[in-house]
């Protein structure tokens, strides 16, 4: 099932403030310069991006287990639940479609990579005998009212 939604400035949070929160739940994935501000200007576009798709998920009755789920062989994004099925979600934002859509970045080397999370996940947690599936959220940042686009089960477990 594909979704696909504008959403206004109820998704919106300061970018500084979006910050401070990822560095007091111990992200280190951005360095802040002396200004107060992100180093890199993707970083911000892929945080703003992964808050709006997490708000768009609550929205929708989904529980958030995890964000940014990290172990040696790479990251989720979101890993939420929702009636009994977990969720392994990648979250892909752009503030442009002028280089291709969002959804296209989801590689089958990156299918691959979230799979090897999701299994890691699922070990870790005593959860094999669980329903799970693959989402892919979109997110294009333009002006004042993100773009969303949510599909179900976009990928299927991949080869390895």
């Amino acid at each position: 099932m594909t979704s696909r939604v504008l959403h206004p400035d109820i998704f919106e949070l300061p970018v500084k403030k979006l910050f401070q929160q990822a560095g007091r739940l111990g992200g280190s994935w951005c360095r802040m310069n002396k200004a107060g501000g992100c180093m890199a200007e993707h970083i911000t576009t892929g945080a703003q991006g992964e808050q709006i798709a997490a708000r768009y998920l609550l929205s929708k009755k989904y529980e958030i287990l995890h964000r940014n789920y990290r172990c040696r062989y790479g990251e989720i994004d979101i890993i939420a639940r929702r009636k009994n099925v977990l969720v392994f979600v990648e979250v892909k934002a752009r503030r442009t479609c002028a280089f291709g859509s969002p959804l296209e970045a989801v590689s089958l080397k990156k299918q691959r990579s979230i799979s090897s999370v999701a299994q890691t996940y699922l070990q870790h947690n005593r959860l094999g005998g669980s329903a799970a599936r693959f989402d892919v959220i979109a997110v294009v940042l333009n002006n004042r009212c993100p773009e969303i686009e949510h599909i179900e089960n976009a990928f299927e477990l991949p080869n390895q």
